[in-house]
């Protein structure tokens, strides 16, 4: 597996991260189904939230379970990276989580995304830690970036994965 490590201001939008963008490398169908807004790496974007400017507005795991299997190239998974996070976007739209259902969702959604992923496509997952979609689920991590945002903040890290 490859290791980088760099430093960047943090940022709410993953995606503007500048050591983040210069780790993605998108191809084919990518899709983002905690989109919070468009961007440049995906085609087809979600968000939850009606107030957000994205394709679909749908619950992430329904969102996926509309494509077909083994049908998608490249896939962004950057929830919230918190528990705190996601109570927080959910209560903001009036929908009330419990520890059990979020545990179940995240399971499921990581499912649904071994699920549509092609076999030699990519999963590039971002939070504070390197679980990913693993092995079980049919993936190899290849690249690791740290993003270091100074002793008061949280490293955000960015694991891309291959299905095999």
């Amino acid at each position: 597996m490859n290791l980088s490590y760099a430093w960047a201001m943090p940022n709410k939008l993953t995606f503007e991260i500048k050591p983040i963008k210069d780790f993605i490398k998108s191809k084919g169908t990518a899709i983002d189904p905690f989109s919070n807004r468009r961007h440049k790496f995906a085609q087809i974007h979600n968000d939850i939230d009606t107030s957000k400017d994205v394709d679909y507005h749908m619950c992430a795991l329904d969102f996926l379970k509309q494509f077909e299997d083994n049908s998608i190239d490249t896939l962004f998974y950057d929830p919230p990276y918190s528990l705190r996070q996601l109570k927080e976007v959910y209560s903001g739209i009036g929908i009330s989580l419990n520890y059990d259902h979020t545990t179940k969702f995240f399971s499921g959604v990581k499912n649904e995304i071994s699920r549509i992923i092609k076999p030699n496509g990519w999963v590039y997952s971002f939070g504070w830690d390197s679980v990913g979609m693993g092995s079980n689920r049919g993936f190899q991590k290849t690249d690791l970036l740290i993003v270091c945002h100074g002793g008061s903040h949280h490293d955000t890290i960015a694991l891309k994965e291959m299905k095999l």
